[in-house]
């Protein structure tokens, strides 16, 4: 009985712990520094979060994207999802990807969203 008592503990923990890693920011890349290395990141699953300071939706295509921004950094978030507003402040899981980089700088930096947290 003790036991299946302690197991239980220690799942809901782990449970609890994993949800104030996402509230305390524990985990997440900054958007400056994917920006600085984009190659280092290239294929990289990662958690970012800041502040949408535009969106964009083209009809015909459903291509959808909004850019966010923290620490003097942007990175542009494609979505399958719907949109947020301007001026909403988002966490996002997804894939670095860039159409091309050249030496380090890369050209159509993006982050892939899978899900936002």
């Amino acid at each position: 009985m003790m036991r299946s008592i302690a197991f239980a503990a220690a799942v809901i923990g782990i449970a609890l712990g994993g949800t104030a890693c996402d509230m305390l920011g524990i985990g997440y890349t900054s958007i400056q520094e994917i920006v600085a290395a984009p190659a280092r990141f290239e294929g990289q699953e990662v958690k970012v979060t800041g502040v949408v300071t535009s969106v964009t939706k083209v009809p015909f295509v459903d291509m959808k994207a909004y850019v966010i921004r923290a620490d003097d950094a942007e990175l542009t978030v494609t979505t399958l999802g719907t949109l947020p507003t301007v001026n909403e402040k988002v966490s996002v899981e997804g894939k670095i990807e860039s159409a091309a980089i050249v030496g380090s700088r890369s050209v159509g930096l993006r982050l892939i969203e899978s899900r936002r947290l």
